[in-house]
């Protein structure tokens, strides 16, 4: 990966279509710390096996708050929702349907943290839009269910 970002500085760099910024450089330079394929399969082992605080710590050493790192994100909110940490899982998930917001199961999860944390009227939301997005998804229904029986 990092041999693209070299050829894609140079493309851009010797076509002068960029201005050279220390910012942009320092984001460029940061690249090098994101998370690989590799790196994601070894974390997404850790969760399989319920290594969530292992997979946790593995995954806070790379800074997952940004839009390419959505996938690393989720595994994040996945590892905290396991271990209940619920407020920590809602931030992961509500920074991951800003950027995909078409991922269903991210929404499912966004919906859980809310339900966990009694916070029922954007739970109801995030359910629905579960429903809308994948209408087969039936644990989605399944807790919408539960969510309107308990508030009644």
């Amino acid at each position: 990966m990092t041999l693209f970002w070299n050829f894609l500085w140079n493309l851009l760099y010797k076509s002068q279509k960029i201005i050279l910024r220390e910012e942009w450089t320092l984001k460029f330079l940061y690249y090098n710390k994101t998370m690989d394929k590799n790196k994601l399969d070894e974390i997404n082992q850790l969760i399989v096996d319920k290594k969530f605080e292992e997979a946790k710590a593995e995954l806070e050493k790379y800074n997952p708050d940004e839009e390419k790192e959505t996938e690393a994100l989720k595994l994040l909110g996945l590892c905290n929702v396991n271990l209940e940490k619920y407020k920590d899982g809602q931030s992961n998930f509500e920074t991951v349907v800003k950027y995909d917001p078409e991922d269903a199961s991210s929404w499912f999860y966004l919906a859980n943290c809310y339900d966990n944390l009694d916070d029922v009227i954007h739970a109801k939301a995030a359910y629905q839009k579960v429903i809308e997005l994948r209408e087969n998804f039936i644990d989605a229904y399944k807790n919408l269910c539960v969510l309107y029986v308990r508030c009644d």
